[in-house]
């Protein structure tokens, strides 16, 4: 599991504020750790979805052969993997 911090605090403003960038990464990771080669395939994703980091929900998204499933709110919708956020 690799893990991405999407949150900062703002010692001017005393709060904790999300980062709101675009991300890309690939479906497929190569990696060399300490001369150990190793692959990881992308199978899912949980995305915050919400305008700040005090408030929203956190939505789950799952790698079928479709395409990613998921979405949250019961929903569920098949996505392509450019277009999970």
């Amino acid at each position: 599991m690799i893990r991405l911090q999407r949150l900062v605090y703002d010692y001017r403003a005393d709060k904790r504020k999300k980062i709101s960038t675009s991300l890309r990464f690939p479906s497929l990771l190569n990696t060399d750790v300490l001369g150990v080669p190793a692959s990881y395939d992308l199978i899912g994703l949980v995305a915050h979805k919400g305008a700040g980091a005090l408030s929203g929900h956190y939505v789950a998204y799952v790698k079928d052969p479709n395409g990613f499933g998921g979405g949250g709110g019961g929903l569920v919708r098949i996505s392509d993997a450019r277009n999970v956020s």
